[in-house]
């Protein structure tokens, strides 16, 4: 499977502009994640290969790269959005677990139940899901709001930060 995610913001003199790219096996194990970002001056570009018969990420490449442990079926950030909108459309949370974003995260989520939400010009329900992620020099918590679709399309982020709430909600 492969797995995309794109984005491009920005405030006056402030310009973000993201590309994750995801490759993974067909029961959500990683293989491959790529990710490219531009934020201000600061510009990232990381790769992290998975190999499962050694349970073992390595990011980077030649000189440069250093192997982090995990388990057979390693799960970087953006295949796991994939994987854990599955199981939202099963009605499952998954359990606490380590994904991998440059480093390893520990994500932990809880199903805050239902939620009416204001999308454009729509009133539409959400499953309601608080999430917390820790890893070794960050952690955040966050609210996400997945519509009640069969894909479970995620509809709005919500991240707390020193100036304010975030706020990223889906255009259609």
């Amino acid at each position: 499977m492969h797995f995309q995610f794109d984005l491009d913001a920005g405030i006056p003199g402030f310009a973000v502009s993201d590309r994750f790219r995801s490759v993974a096996s067909g029961s959500f194990c990683s293989e491959e994640f790529q990710k490219t970002t531009s934020q201000g001056s600061k510009h990232v570009d990381d790769k992290e290969r998975f190999d499962p018969s050694t349970g073992t990420v390595t990011r980077g490449s030649g000189s440069g790269q250093s192997s982090i442990d995990a388990n057979p079926c390693g799960k970087d950030a953006l295949d796991f959005l994939y994987f854990f909108r599955q199981e939202l459309s099963q009605g499952r949370i998954p359990p606490r677990q380590t994904i991998f974003f440059g480093a390893a995260y520990e994500i932990k989520l809880d199903s805050a139940g239902t939620e009416t939400l204001k999308i454009g010009n729509s009133q539409v329900e959400t499953d309601h899901v608080k999430a917390s992620v820790s890893g070794p020099s960050a952690s955040i918590s966050f609210d996400l709001f997945f519509l009640q679709d069969k894909a479970r399309t995620l509809a709005v982020v919500r991240v707390p930060l020193a100036l304010g709430t975030f706020s990223m909600e889906l255009a259609k």
